[in-house]
């Protein structure tokens, strides 16, 4: 960080990647208690996992995207990852803390909305 304009690029890739894990956490726990994708129920892992797919998903456009894009990809993380830990379940796939639905249905939506919502 010693370039010139590289403490802002750190300070928004910063806001952006909170911004982002804050709503898939939030989106992912509510989900979860609402019972849309299963039986309701409050857990820290929904939360965590959430929270981590959001990360993720912002990864690939973190330093080109608007604090309201990052609230938009963390959103729809949230809801990503719902979708395929839901869909792993029911495929009878092992993955006991959502690893794959956290990496490749957050990897994804971030690769595919990085161009999308970028400045």
């Amino acid at each position: 960080i010693s370039g010139s304009g590289n403490g802002e690029t750190v300070a928004i890739v910063t806001v952006n990647t909170i911004i982002s894990a804050s709503m898939g956490g939030l989106v992912a726990m509510l989900l979860k208690r609402i019972g849309c994708l299963g039986k309701p129920n409050w857990t820290y892992l929904s939360a965590a996992n959430g929270a981590l797919t959001g990360m993720v998903s912002i990864a690939a456009g973190c330093n080109v995207v608007y604090a309201w894009g990052a609230l938009v990809i963390g959103t729809i993380a949230g809801l990503t990852y719902c979708i395929w830990s839901r869909l792993l379940q029911a495929l009878r796939v092992d993955d006991p803390v959502d690893t794959i639905a956290v990496h490749l249905g957050g990897g994804f939506w971030g690769l595919v909305a990085a161009p999308i919502l970028s400045r």
